[in-house]
């Protein structure tokens, strides 16, 4: 796998996971606030195959796969990888990120980069402390979330670096249901997004609770 526009000397690449079902101008808004705050050289995504702690997706693996790279395809510093997709069973960040680095130059700085919205969850990661030990964890602010500093003595995600900026506030439960109700999302969805959505007849009709997912 590549590194889009990766310096020569020590890369610092954000590590950005999600469904993305579908990526949407939100999950855009996140990894640009990341990499212009911390410098990136690059930040991948990373849809996931067999999501942990969320609901399967609605919409396979290959075609979130598409969206992504669709979405990203003029972004210079974004890139993805399938490593979730093609492995087996959970996708857990600590396979994530040794996967990606037996890939990436071994000199490479690494960001896991979540939104304020999952913050609160990584006490239920899979061993959480040695991912910490392993990556620098970035929580990018969304309105009405926890921040680090508000969470508990001793949670994993006090450790993270916070990053403020504009965020689009958006989630894909949303971009689904307004696509199952026909109403459209052309504002919180790319257009090459919304085509593969269209010609694959993703969502129509699929209502699901609010999961309030990115």
């Amino acid at each position: 796998m590549g590194v889009k526009g990766a310096s020569p000397s020590r890369p610092r690449i954000g590590v950005f996971g999600g469904t993305f079902d579908p990526i949407h101008h939100g999950h855009l808004a996140i990894a640009r606030a990341a990499a212009a705050a911390l410098h990136l050289d690059n930040v991948i995504f990373v849809p996931s195959g067999n999501p942990y702690l969320r609901a399967a997706p609605k919409a396979s693996a290959e075609l979130r796969l598409k969206m992504v790279a669709a979405a990203v395809a003029n972004e210079p510093r974004f890139s993805i990888s399938r490593v979730d997709v093609d492995r087996p069973g959970p996708s857990y960040s600590l396979d994530t990120m040794a996967d990606l680095r037996r890939v990436l130059p071994p000199e490479s700085e690494l960001f896991l980069i979540i939104g304020a919205d999952i913050l609160t969850q990584l006490d239920r990661w899979r061993d959480p402390e040695r991912l910490l030990r392993e990556v620098k964890l970035v929580c990018v602010d969304r309105p009405g979330f926890t921040r680090p500093e508000q969470l508990p003595r001793g949670h994993p995600g006090r450790t993270a670096l916070f990053i403020e900026g504009p965020m689009f506030e958006v989630s894909a439960t949303e971009v689904r249901s307004r696509l199952a109700r026909g109403t459209g999302a052309e504002e919180l969805v790319p257009a090459a997004v919304l085509d593969i959505i269209r010609v694959n007849h993703l969502y129509e009709g699929t209502q699901d609770p609010e999961r309030g997912e990115r």
